[in-house]
């Protein structure tokens, strides 16, 4: 069956850094062209430089890189295709950096991007964050994914700084450091464990999780969204209960997702639970058949 996608973004500034004056250091990004889609999203690390920098150029440099990507037209392999993202990321820091001159603390930010063509998607992980897939029957998937002691992988530590890194998570590449877990929820909003805690070693966090979304999969899937570890700081509200708030969409025309995440911040707001991080999201509808393409891009 033939597949057409579009997508929507949006990103909102938190509590913590609305209050001291900083900027939203999250940012998303997504596009479609013909049967091929793409959504982006990165948070810069709070602690380090100017980060909101960071966020706005990975977020280009991957969408640079999966942009280029569509002229290779459907041969290309998931695998060929993940490694040709994470090489053109650093390519395109190394070269904006110095151009902008640009630190490297400036660069420290997380990156999930999700790319879906008729045939399959691929969501990279390279951080933290959490993938959620809803299906066509109601139900979703929820993936959260989480480094030890707060310290995400950053692709921009592929600069020199891997050692050190290492080091900081004990030296060991093949350790556990990185927890995934898993929830399916069947349209109720009532959550249910999807499979049990994974962990990942380092070295497969350094490389990016991969969650893949096959044909039958696919075939399967309405949304795909993407989202910052923002969505896990909102006071008094589990992380998959605002999943299913941000996903409840009333229309699915033109920014659809902007939309119901504005609105579902400003009820929780009402409710007395503030969102204290920055969020980022970024949506793909799969539609199917003839079905018309009403969406669009924020």
């Amino acid at each position: 069956m033939t597949h057409t996608s579009h997508t929507d973004h949006h990103f909102q500034i938190g509590e913590w850094h609305l209050r001291s004056g900083m900027p939203c250091q999250d940012y998303a990004l997504s596009e479609t062209y013909g049967h091929i889609a793409f959504g982006i999203v990165s948070d810069g690390c709070s602690s380090a430089g100017s980060t909101d920098i960071g966020a706005r150029l990975l977020t280009s440099a991957t969408a640079a890189a999966l942009r280029e990507i569509r002229e290779f037209g459907e041969t290309i392999a998931p695998e060929t295709a993940i490694g040709y993202v994470r090489a053109r990321q650093k390519e395109i820091l190394d070269a904006a950096g110095s151009l902008l001159r640009v630190g490297q603390d400036d660069l420290l930010a997380t990156c999930i991007h999700a790319y879906v063509d008729e045939h399959r998607g691929i969501v990279l992980v390279q951080g933290d964050g959490v993938v959620a897939i809803r299906l066509n029957n109601g139900n979703t998937i929820a993936h959260r994914l989480e480094w030890d002691g707060n310290m995400p992988f950053y692709p921009a530590y592929r600069n020199g700084r891997l050692d050190r890194f290492v080091e900081a998570h004990g030296a060991d590449i093949d350790a556990d450091r990185l927890t995934e877990d898993c929830f399916v929820s069947d349209g109720s909003r009532e959550w249910k464990p999807f499979f049990s805690a994974r962990r990942h070693s380092l070295k497969a966090g350094m490389g990016g999780i991969r969650i893949d979304i096959g044909p039958e999969l696919l075939e399967e899937t309405e949304f795909i969204a993407l989202f910052t570890d923002g969505i896990t700081q909102i006071d008094r509200i589990d992380w998959k209960d605002a999943i299913s708030e941000f996903l409840a969409f009333r229309h699915v025309a033109g920014a659809f997702a902007k939309r119901r995440i504005m609105r579902g911040i400003e009820g929780m707001r009402k409710a007395g639970s503030v969102q204290q991080d920055d969020i980022a999201c970024a949506v793909i509808r799969i539609a199917r058949g003839n079905e018309n393409k009403t969406g669009g891009t924020s």
